[in-house]
């Protein structure tokens, strides 16, 4: 039923529903706030094709059932081994994702696909916290695969970070080089810029890998770690 407020006003399919639901809601003691961040965000994730949606409910931590996808949730992607890691080449862009195609992995999952949406739906607070939360507990095990000392805090925050000389990222001519660049542009497209800027900061702080990278700037190494620090320029898909 309509309040005294609503009676004889012209509305349209979707302000109606969206009072059909908050009288629901009053009238069951749910608060209105919750109510229509619910609708937004359900909303939000109908908007995109069926893999994506998957692949959103993926990174926001569920349990999903593709086989197009390595792993079937964030958590078996951090059990996995890091025999695995290496051996599978159809991973990272799921579980870090990224604006541009992948030669080597699901044709579907790049943002700039639907970036338009992708940025409204990262508007929703409740879908942004808990897609930046899975991406932190996924970055603690990249890195520590990649060749990273992990130091944690408290809720799993990376407090400190060393890197490595003899780690897998740091091995000229290795594919793991590239695949830290994507790590390190999926942070910035995230908003991550803390745990973005501790890895180029770990990086650095190594005498042994900057040498090796100065020894080949132009290739190898040094080629890598250009690509890492021009990911700093990569725009967050968010307003900040």
């Amino acid at each position: 039923m309509l309040s005294s407020g609503t009676r004889g006003m012209d509305l349209n399919e979707t302000q109606k529903k969206t009072l059909a639901v908050t009288a629901v809601a009053a009238a069951v003691g749910i608060p209105l706030i919750v109510t229509l961040v619910k609708l937004c965000s359900n909303k939000g994730i109908k908007a995109f094709d069926k893999k994506e949606q998957t692949w959103i409910k993926f990174l926001m931590g569920e349990q999903i059932d593709d086989k197009s996808f390595r792993f079937n949730s964030c958590n078996e992607f951090r059990t996995a081994s890091n025999n695995d890691l290496e051996k599978y080449h159809d991973f990272i862009q799921a579980v870090f994702p990224n604006l541009e195609k992948s030669s080597c992995e699901n044709p579907d999952l790049y943002l700039n696909k639907n970036l338009k949406k992708w940025q409204d739906l990262m508007q929703d607070l409740e879908i942004r916290l808990k897609i930046q939360e899975n991406l932190r507990l996924n970055l603690i095990r990249i890195l520590t695969f990649f060749g990273f000392e992990v130091t944690l805090g408290d809720s799993s925050k990376i407090i400190k970070l060393k890197a490595k000389t003899d780690g897998v990222a740091f091995k000229s001519g290795n594919h793991n080089g590239l695949r830290l660049t994507r790590v390190l542009i999926c942070l910035k497209i995230f908003g991550l810029n803390r745990e973005h800027q501790l890895i180029i900061n770990s990086i650095k702080s190594n005498e042994k890998i900057m040498n090796s990278v100065n020894e080949c700037s132009d290739s190898g190494l040094g080629k890598s770690y250009k690509f890492w620090l021009d990911s700093s320029k990569t725009a967050c898909l968010f307003k900040t």
